[in-house]
């Protein structure tokens, strides 16, 4: 999982640069930019919720580990 998430972030700044890239450029074309943001914006989503998958990985194992006693 962690190797995914790298690849995503690594992604995510690829786009980044391609975005910052095609803005700078005399005459960005719009289509190109659109489809670069909406591709990061979907990678962006991903980390997100791989990154929320991860930290219930962790809540529930830690659960497992220490159960809640007495309550």
């Amino acid at each position: 999982m962690l190797n995914r998430f790298l690849s995503l972030r690594r992604r995510h700044a690829a786009l980044d640069a391609a975005v910052e890239t095609e803005q700078a450029r005399p005459a960005p074309d719009t289509l190109t930019l659109t489809r670069l943001k909406k591709e990061k914006l979907a990678v962006k989503e991903e980390l997100i919720t791989a990154a929320r998958n991860r930290v219930r990985r962790k809540l529930r194992r830690s659960h497992l580990k220490y159960p809640l006693q007495g309550v």
